[in-house]
């Protein structure tokens, strides 16, 4: 709903943002090493940074598992884009203590801003998860703008 309302302002008000699809990078081996709870308590904790290191206007949102969105309004720009997601890697990126655990996680990142990408919430959604693929097929830990003349991740 949140992405509907904000296609529609930015529409309406011919403003940019950005959709950034975020997937953390090799949960599952946690989850499989650790058990559900400790996957669970590092989630909890990946939505707390991801919400503590973006701006007041922004909106963090869990989808599934380990798949969150941000919706940025605003930020626009491949410069900026890169910059914004540098400081939510890095806080995303300081090691996560879950009782006597020490765990590191990193995620990758998937970029697709409004209109310059797509001008439907269900486009932009598919732009994002294709840049996040491009991103973690680069190795994680990263970020990648949609591109649409990029070859898709296999």
């Amino acid at each position: 709903y949140r992405l509907v309302q904000t296609v529609a302002l930015a529409r309406r008000f011919d403003t940019h943002f950005t959709l950034i699809f975020i997937d953390l990078d090799q949960f599952k081996q946690i989850n499989d090493t650790h058990g559900h709870a400790v996957g669970d308590r590092v989630l909890q904790e990946a939505g707390k940074r991801l919400t503590a290191s973006v701006r007041e206007v922004d909106t963090v949102a869990r989808l599934s598992g380990d798949e969150f969105v941000v919706l940025a309004p605003g930020l626009a720009g491949d410069a900026d884009i890169g910059l914004f997601c540098s400081k939510v890697l890095a806080a995303l990126m300081q090691p996560v203590c879950v009782d006597s655990l020490e765990l590191c996680i990193s995620a990758s990142f998937g970029c697709a801003e409004y209109p310059r990408h797509a001008g439907t919430e269900a486009a932009l959604l598919k732009c994002a998860d294709a840049a996040m693929y491009r991103a973690k097929a680069a190795g994680g830990n990263r970020h990648a703008v949609f591109d649409s003349g990029a070859t898709p991740a296999a």
